[in-house]
């Protein structure tokens, strides 16, 4: 990804040192030192565990389909 300072002057660019899944990310518009801007769930070191592929495709399938809020709607 790519991190940029608030009037958008200067820009960074952001590599995760693994590969994997990302299942978090976050939404806020300002970004501290240290902050989590994506949560990467590390799979590469898994593949022999037979059936995670499956586990971990049914689980993106899953938050796929899952029902959204309408966007009007309060978020609690």
């Amino acid at each position: 990804g790519i991190v940029a300072d608030p009037f958008g002057d200067r820009e960074t660019q952001v590599v995760s040192p693994h590969q994997g899944l990302i299942i978090a990310r976050t939404n806020l518009p300002l970004a501290n030192e240290g902050d989590a801007l994506f949560h990467v769930a590390r799979v590469g070191a898994y593949r022999s565990m037979v059936g995670q592929k499956d586990k971990l495709h049914d689980y993106q399938t899953a938050i796929d389909n899952a029902p959204h809020p309408a966007p009007d709607s309060p978020p609690f």
